[in-house]
């Protein structure tokens, strides 16, 4: 699994090899740590995966501007979460090629192109879809319940938020006498704690988008139903 954002760090946990995840400014992911503790109740061959498919979520949140100093409106997370599954079909030559010649096209939307562009993700195969977003929805489920201990933390130390994972992270803007790596780990998982809030139920397989151009069809198993015969069909 190659990362752009995000670096790797093998270890043991229970006599089973793991590993964690390192940003580049050699900050852990302790999210990601968390779930890794998580995987290890599936086989060995499932936990590989499950990390593999949540350390990719991970780079292309951070890429996508999500971990950034300035937090991402509303609107903006939930384009990241929505254009995410979009973007494992379609892969990110095709993703991007079709941002860029949409002629309506609002330049809030450029992100995408870029994101993908730096990635380089090839289109995710149909038949890898349901364990890569199962993986998925786990951890957004566990980051959910870490945004909440956060907050009950920040509380704790007396930090003024509105209960919310988005108002942590505003708070947390601030200067607060907190050792930076708890301010770190606080802030990450407040924001992955908005992601998950976001994506409530879960983030599901796409649908097919009509394209134009030649090669433009990606999944040669399930194409799309033919309209022609919908009248029939119907009948």
């Amino acid at each position: 699994m190659s990362l752009k954002n995000l670096k790797r760090e093998t270890t043991t946990r229970n006599g089973r090899k793991t590993y964690r995840l390192h940003t580049l400014d050699g900050q852990e992911v302790e999210a990601f740590t968390r779930f890794a503790e998580f995987a290890q109740k599936y086989s060995p061959r499932t936990e590989k995966r499950y990390l593999e498919v949540v350390g990719r979520l991970l780079d292309y949140l951070i890429e996508a501007g999500v971990f950034s100093d300035k937090p991402l409106t509303a609107r903006r997370l939930n384009a990241v979460i929505d254009a995410y599954p979009t973007l494992l079909r379609d892969g990110s030559l095709l993703t991007s090629k079709r941002v860029q010649e949409h002629k309506d096209a609002s330049p809030d939307d450029c992100w995408l192109a870029q994101t993908a562009t730096a990635l380089r993700w090839s289109p995710l195969k149909p038949g890898s879809f349901s364990n890569t977003l199962a993986g998925v929805n786990h951890f957004l489920e566990l980051s959910e319940s870490l945004a909440r201990e956060e907050i009950e933390r920040a509380s704790l130390l007396g930090i003024e938020h509105n209960g919310e994972p988005g108002g942590l992270v505003k708070a947390l803007q601030g200067k607060i006498k907190v050792p930076s790596a708890e301010v770190h780990r606080m802030r990450q998982n407040s924001m992955l704690g908005s992601v998950a809030k976001y994506a409530s139920k879960g983030i599901r397989r796409p649908q097919r988008l009509p394209t134009s151009g030649k090669g433009a069809q990606q999944d040669t198993q399930n194409k799309d139903f033919p309209l022609e015969f919908l009248f029939a069909l119907i009948n």
